[in-house]
């Protein structure tokens, strides 16, 4: 119910499901390095999401403009994956 940071990173994962906005507490989300090409419209419903990361998947330009054309300046979306050193 008060779910607030989901990572599920680097996971192969190659849709995200309509509900995601049940979520309705999320305040971070990691999909990092997934096989990714869009998102639901659905995640823009998700009012308390301060950010999100999606570096190393598979978004078009297109995609990821509309993507960010969903938050505004209102949530940090990333689109570049992060390094971690060893």
């Amino acid at each position: 119910d008060s779910l607030k940071n989901l990572y599920v990173d680097y996971g192969l994962i190659t849709e995200i499901p309509d509900d995601i906005d049940r979520l309705e507490f999320l305040e971070d989300l990691n999909l990092e390095g997934n096989k990714l090409e869009s998102l639901p419209e659905s995640l823009k419903n998700l009012k308390h999401l301060k950010s999100i990361s999606l570096g190393g998947n598979n978004f078009s330009d297109e995609e990821i403009e509309k993507i960010k054309n969903w938050f505004g300046e209102e949530v940090n979306v990333e689109f570049e994956e992060m390094n971690v050193g060893c």
